[in-house]
């Protein structure tokens, strides 16, 4: 699941990194969000 993220559209290794590390961040806390609301739902 990629949010549809498809290609960078910076320009410069930095400024990849930071839109990469911008999206990681934002899947790992849809993961998060999501076991969260699971475990909730269970209990």
């Amino acid at each position: 699941m990629n949010n549809s993220f498809r290609r960078f559209n910076l320009k410069g290794i930095l400024k990849v990194q930071t839109a990469f590390g911008l999206v990681a961040m934002a899947h790992n806390l849809r993961k998060i969000c999501i076991k969260l609301h699971n475990q909730t739902m269970v209990t």
